[in-house]
């Protein structure tokens, strides 16, 4: 089946441009990756690194550009300065949501206006407390994760490494730590790119 995936991505007029990460990582582990080109590229750093301008879709903030998504987000942060005391109280409406088929904004807002539920569940090979991204259904009672069993092991390596970044980041903004915060920059794979930026 990953060959027939492959070779239908390589060979699509436009997701084979849009999506060049993506599916070198599809070729190279053998499995489809749900994170964006964008997303993917931050986690695996031979993409940020060299000629990383053929792994990046230019065309959308999430295609991969250094610091694509702080700038989206910085262009908004006006907005949400202003907007923010605003749906707090309910003197407009809450934020905008985003109608795209997949949309967890969207999927969450439903689940809270009808009071659903969210399942979760985790692997065995990654470390405790995570939140890993499985198939899912939704129905009226909530969201019900599918069972996938143990991420392949490449999977799961890359994954272990963002894992310990993210517990530095988490960890030393509760504790308030500038030194963990530095720690956690140090083993972002990613940390390079961002330097020369």
């Amino acid at each position: 089946m990953t060959a027939g995936l492959l070779e239908a991505y390589e060979k699509h007029p436009v997701i084979s441009k849009q999506e060049p990460c993506r599916i070198d990582v599809l070729r190279r582990f053998g499995y489809y990756s749900t994170e964006s080109n964008g997303h993917l590229s931050e986690y695996l750093p031979w993409y940020r690194k060299g000629d990383q301008e053929r792994w990046i879709n230019n065309e959308v903030w999430s295609g991969g550009r250094t610091a694509g998504y702080l700038d989206a987000c910085t262009k908004r942060k006006d907005e949400y300065k202003n907007m923010y005391p605003k749906w707090l109280i309910g003197e407009t409406e809450f934020i905008p949501l985003v109608s795209a088929p997949k949309s967890m904004v969207l999927i969450f807002w439903k689940l809270w206006k009808r009071e659903g539920r969210i399942e979760a569940i985790s692997t065995s090979n990654l470390p405790g407390g995570i939140t890993v991204e499985v198939p899912c259904y939704v129905d009226k009672t909530g969201i019900h994760a599918v069972h996938v069993g143990n991420l392949p092991i490449q999977c799961a390596a890359t994954c272990r490494t963002s894992i310990s970044v993210q517990k530095m980041a988490v960890e030393a903004a509760l504790k308030g730590d500038k030194e963990l915060v530095k720690l956690a920059v140090l083993h972002d794979p990613t940390a390079e790119t961002i330097a020369r930026r």
